[in-house]
């Protein structure tokens, strides 16, 4: 989790199988989040809450019970090549982007 205004990275993690988020971005936090995998969460891959910012760049999020990258609260992300794959567990063999606005 990054929070209150942190600008860390986290780039090359798995996470997997977590009762809620995968990687939580919230309280305006700023962190780099690239190249990790996010899969089968009890939430979101990645949610960006609370007015947190910040690049986001090659991970992939997959089988995450509701959103592969989520956005609330006024929160935004920059970055290319993030794929979303399907929500809910459910097989999918084309990648797309899965966003919550």
């Amino acid at each position: 989790m990054f929070t209150h205004r942190c600008k860390g990275t986290a780039i090359g993690n798995i996470c997997k199988a977590n009762k809620d988020n995968g990687i939580w971005i919230r309280s305006a936090a700023r962190p780099a989040v690239n190249q990790n995998t996010c899969q089968d969460n009890g939430r979101d891959g990645i949610q960006y809450t609370e007015g947190a910012e910040g690049e986001a760049t090659g991970n992939i999020c997959s089988g995450n019970a509701k959103h592969g990258i989520s956005y609330l609260e006024v929160s935004k992300a920059t970055g290319m090549g993030t794929d979303a794959l399907t929500t809910a567990r459910v097989a999918s063999t084309s990648p797309r982007m899965l966003v919550q606005c």
